[in-house]
């Protein structure tokens, strides 16, 4: 578990999910960009995307942070939304209701479990390769 980009304070511009390059991409405006209006906006960009889930999306989102989760812990406490949401939709892939191969699939691909915290307007998850900051 390395160094995460800071989002903390950024309000969301906007994500984009490119399920063909397996990529998400958060825009997003630091805090001092609200008062100072020459500052660019922040990329966030999830590489190696095997699965997310965004809940609570509002049109004015704060983050709060993003968390590294250890794959074993995320996929207990999410065992049940992955195991009904497989059932409803069939995603994603991986998931066939057993947390071992789940975990032997996603450890097999060096993927890693991120958390999305938000002060307001927004939760979720991102299960990705990694994590990059690009301005």
């Amino acid at each position: 578990m390395g160094d995460l980009p800071n989002i903390h304070d950024h309000s969301l511009l906007e994500y984009r999910v490119d399920l063909a390059n397996r990529r998400i991409t958060f825009v997003t405006q630091p805090e001092e960009a609200r008062s100072q209006p020459n500052i660019e906006p922040v990329l966030t960009v999830f590489e190696g995307r095997e699965g997310h889930h965004f809940d609570r999306v509002s049109s004015s989102v704060i983050f709060l942070d993003i968390e590294e989760a250890s794959l074993s812990d995320f996929l207990k406490n999410h065992e049940r939304e992955l195991d009904e949401g497989s059932k409803s939709v069939g995603a994603p892939p991986w998931w066939g209701g057993s947390l071992e191969k789940a975990q032997a699939y996603l450890v097999g691909r060096n993927v890693r479990a991120f958390e999305i915290n938000s002060s307001y307007g927004f939760s979720g998850w991102v299960l990705a390769t990694q994590v990059r900051r690009s301005e």
